[in-house]
């Protein structure tokens, strides 16, 4: 879900329990287009994050006709899930920062760069073209769309790395 279809849970569930909120959230996905922070009154730390590197794979196929793949060329910034998971684990246990923390990986690439190398590391050989007409699960992109603000925290794995381990190419 986005924070525009929480609502007041979020406070609500924070005052009911007198605990900081951590609230997950990214960007990109649904309705999830940034808006001022909804509890101002309350200990919270809003995580924004990039899109995962998990998720390449539905990406690819999103853009699969026939034996080509057409993807956009705007830049995106993905991170590993593990690299949100310490960054949630770590804004959980500290002090609420009242505030949103963004998090995206080490790396910005074209969005078909992306694909074409998990495609060689999974054996597919279908081409991947790079088309600047290609929606994103419906939207038109641009380099901003899926990258970071200015000063995210940065993730520590890159994609070659990620992709040399994971079961997800296979």
């Amino acid at each position: 879900g986005t924070i525009n279809v929480w609502g007041d849970v979020p406070d609500a569930l924070c005052q009911a329990t007198g605990c900081q909120g951590v609230v997950y959230e990214r960007p990109g996905y649904g309705a999830s287009d940034p808006r001022p922070v909804p509890w101002p009154d309350n200990m919270y730390t809003i995580l924004h994050s990039t899109q995962f590197f998990e998720f390449i794979r539905s990406i690819i196929e999103s853009g699969a006709d026939g034996d080509a793949i057409r993807l956009s060329p705007a830049l995106v910034q993905p991170i590993a899930s593990d690299d949100v998971a310490a960054a949630l684990a770590d804004l959980a246990l500290g002090s609420p920062l009242n505030a949103t923390v963004e998090v995206a990986g080490p790396e910005a690439h074209p969005l078909d760069q992306f694909a074409s190398k998990f495609l060689a590391a999974s054996g597919d050989r279908r081409r991947v073209i790079a088309d600047v007409h290609a929606r994103y699960f419906g939207i038109l992109l641009n380099d901003r769309s899926l990258t970071p603000d200015d000063r995210p925290r940065l993730g520590s794995t890159r994609f070659e790395d990620w992709l040399s381990r994971s079961p997800a190419r296979r």
